[in-house]
């Protein structure tokens, strides 16, 4: 499978993820993650798109 294919269909799996990890980082304003950037993951991964 050419890895353009093999991208799209990996991509619903992985587009929840980072954002899963930016709104619970963003429940926790105490702990030190809460001010982290996840934008460059959105990027390694293809998704920069996909983030509103």
């Amino acid at each position: 499978m050419p890895f353009g294919a093999s991208k799209m269909c990996i991509m619903p799996m992985l587009g929840p993820w980072p954002k899963l990890l930016e709104n619970r980082s963003a429940q926790r304003p105490d702990d030190p993650i809460a001010d982290y950037d996840f934008g460059w993951m959105w990027v390694e991964l293809g998704l920069e798109d996909h983030r509103k």
